[in-house]
């Protein structure tokens, strides 16, 4: 359930596309050296958002560094650090660590199962940083497993009781203090929260169909326009309590993804119900070994910023 929140290259400028990539490797350097290499395997879009929108609404001091890592050997490349983004890396570790737990539940999948085993000591640490986050994060996972076996015995479970449960979460990761702009930061975090788990589903509502999963919308029996319909009512609730915090640096970046990538996501997924639908980005955004090259092409200048 993560990935959603990616950026529309297209709408981007040369600077743009270099700071989200100074971001997104900020995120990944962190990620290794406070948990280990096999971490970076956990980094995703959703959270280099979030870190996006912490970064522009505290205006932390950015600390910029060069460096090399196993996919770049060759080359060093800038990225950013701070306690924001330290952060980030923790909540990508605890997300991460869910999402394995969720997935060897749901499909018994391997994998999930032997990458959870190895982010078990990192989480114990991160949980002892953040225990309300990882709390509601515990929390919030058991109610959508709880949902879901209520879903496999017949109960007729609405495709928003789920994704509020993760939108909970996301709430939660949000907020790393509690201060003035906790409770603006709850409500966009909620609202994302439920936009990416929806877009999950409608992506995924084939597979899911196929091997037996649980999936809210085939569960209700939604047609593709109504798929659409929740999809962007959730999106407009997310764009509006994204409006609502007072964001200047960053904020056509963050728009980008708000406004354009994650509807790219949802037409991708739809389009096979509605009709082909033209013009939409979503092949400029494809997963790459190292998205943030699919960003940001060519060398890297050292302090390049928005």
């Amino acid at each position: 359930m993560f990935g959603f929140a990616t950026v529309n290259i297209p709408d981007l400028s040369e600077d743009e596309k270099l700071r989200y990539r100074a971001v997104y490797c900020g995120l990944c350097h962190e990620l290794s050296r406070r948990s280990g290499q096999a971490s970076r395997l956990s980094v995703n879009h959703d959270l280099v958002f979030c870190a996006l929108v912490r970064l522009s609404l505290y205006e932390p001091e950015e600390v910029r560094r060069t460096g090399r890592c196993a996919v770049h050997p060759a080359s060093e490349r800038a990225y950013i650090q701070n306690d924001e983004i330290a952060y980030a890396a923790d909540m990508t570790i605890a997300l991460m660590h869910g999402k394995c737990a969720d997935d060897w539940n749901d499909d018994g999948s391997i994998p999930a199962r032997v990458y959870g085993r190895v982010l078990r000591r990192p989480y114990e640490a991160v949980r002892e940083r953040w225990p309300r986050q990882c709390t509601a994060l515990e929390q919030g996972l058991a109610r959508i497993d709880g949902l879901e076996r209520q879903a496999a015995v017949g109960r007729d479970v609405g495709p928003d009781e789920a994704a509020r449960a993760f939108g909970a979460i996301m709430a939660e990761v949000m907020v790393r203090e509690e201060d003035f702009w906790a409770e603006g930061l709850r409500r966009f975090g909620f609202e994302l929260g439920r936009a990416v788990y929806l877009i999950d589903a409608a992506v995924d509502r084939a597979d899911d169909e196929r091997t037996g999963s649980y999936n809210p919308f085939s569960a209700s029996g939604l047609d593709a326009a109504d798929m659409r319909a929740v999809v962007g009512d959730c999106l407009a609730r997310t764009a509006d309590a994204f409006e609502r915090l007072p964001l200047v640096h960053d904020a056509h970046l963050m728009r980008s993804a708000l406004y354009a990538g994650m509807w790219a996501r949802v037409n991708d997924a739809l389009a096979d119900g509605e009709g082909q639908r033209a013009g939409t980005p979503s092949a400029q955004m494809k997963a790459s070994p190292c998205m943030a090259d699919a960003v940001a092409r060519g060398p890297v200048a050292k302090g390049a910023a928005s």
